[in-house]
């Protein structure tokens, strides 16, 4: 059933990078040596066994099955513990299991219970599961045990996260219209959650507010306009929830992803900025006559802090008049960022020159050309080198 409707190809590829970045295999054996008897989960399940209804068949029969139906609609098989809470807000919350035969837990507030139908019920716990299936509390879980305090993320995961933070609520939306294939359903809770009105009572045409959706996403898609925290506004996962419903191909549904990402990204790719660091740092690794790993790997660093696809950048440079790229991009950048990032602007170039671990004097020299030309002193050059030394610089040492 899980395949029965095209997956979201750009949700895995943004989890790999993320994983990969993080090195998750080593961070995940550290994170099991760090002495926690317990984990979050352990928390959370005392306070809702201890505060909370348990939906059990004896005792909550309506809602019990209806749990159950969407676990077998899904083919979940993993242990689910339900709760049901007296939390007056109109939410629903997962949290994944942290050993194997753990139950995964999944609360589900009162007033969702008082306000939903019974397929409206089927789309947030469909929601709630497809969180579980698709293992969305990892990729998070690691980033804070990595970064406790999320001002040190580093730019390169934390714009692929804010992107995964939206996609993983479109995922999770499409766990739960398969739950119960019923698009007005699915509509329904949505704009039920946002306004905790029941519509049916107010008389509101699902039909016709699915129709109307396309003069609230334009909004989005070509006004940009600003969303806040980190799921996508109704109107954008209205206009999944209906490619989800009709789709016939892959292609469908990650055309319909892609531009919903265009949408959602809280930063947008800025050209210039990765031209600059395109530019600027292959100016500069080229002056030793040979391009090392490591500095491509700064210069690939830098460009995926605003691209998704870092490596596409450096497959072909042939034919790019590369000074001509630097300084229109240096141009725009000043015009964009301002004179205070022309210090930030040559560290990237003198990150580029250590990173092999050998300075030479034509490469010092570049240095100072390429800072002159971002309108930077000699005497400022001199320092931003002195501090990138003392920094950045590791000798390479050459074993005979």
């Amino acid at each position: 059933m899980r395949n029965t409707i095209p997956e979201i190809s750009i949700q895995n590829f943004l989890v790999q990078q993320i994983l990969d970045a993080l090195h998750s295999d080593v961070l995940l054996a550290v994170r099991s040596h760090t002495g926690k008897e317990h984990g979050s989960l352990f928390e959370s399940k005392s306070y809702r066994e201890g505060n909370c209804f348990k939906i059990e068949e004896n005792s909550l029969p309506d809602l019990y099955r209806i749990c159950q139906e969407v676990i077998t609609t899904l083919d979940f098989k993993e242990p689910i513990d339900f709760y049901l809470s007296g939390e007056s807000d109109i939410n629903a919350h997962s949290w994944e299991s942290e050993d194997e035969g753990e139950p995964n837990l999944i609360e589900i507030h009162s007033a969702l219970f008082n306000l939903l139908t019974e397929d409206e019920l089927k789309f947030v716990i469909g929601h709630e599961i497809g969180h579980l299936i698709n293992h969305d509390m990892l990729v998070k879980s690691l980033i804070e045990f990595a970064y406790p305090d999320e001002d040190t993320i580093p730019t390169y995961i934390d714009m692929r996260y804010r992107l995964l933070a939206h996609i993983t609520e479109l995922a999770a939306d499409r766990y739960g219209y398969l739950a119960n294939h019923n698009l007005e359903a699915c509509v329904s809770a949505l704009y039920k959650l946002a306004s905790g009105i029941d519509l049916q009572k107010m008389d509101v045409s699902i039909s016709a507010l699915i129709e109307s959706n396309e003069k609230h996403i334009k909004f989005f898609m070509e006004e940009k306009g600003k969303m806040f925290g980190d799921h996508p506004v109704n109107p954008l996962r209205v206009q999944a929830l209906h490619v989800f419903s009709t789709a016939e191909s892959q292609e469908q549904v990650d055309q319909c992803i892609y531009d919903i990402f265009n949408c959602t990204a809280d930063k947008i790719c800025d050209d210039f900025a990765i031209r600059f660091a395109l530019s600027a740092g292959m100016l500069m690794a080229q002056v030793d006559g040979e391009v090392s790993k490591r500095e491509l790997t700064v210069i690939a660093e830098r460009i995926g802090s605003d691209s998704l696809f870092p490596e596409e950048h450096l497959k072909d440079l042939s034919g790019i008049d590369l000074e001509a790229m630097f300084e229109e991009s240096v141009t725009e950048m000043l015009d964009n960022y301002g004179l205070d990032a022309r210090a930030n602007m040559l560290r990237f170039v003198l990150k580029v020159m250590l990173a092999d671990g050998t300075i030479t004097e034509a490469e010092v020299d570049n240095a100072y050309q390429m800072g002159d030309k971002m309108h930077l002193t000699a005497n400022e050059i001199a320092d931003l080198i002195t501090e990138a030394m003392r920094s950045d610089y590791l000798p390479k040492i050459d074993l005979k």
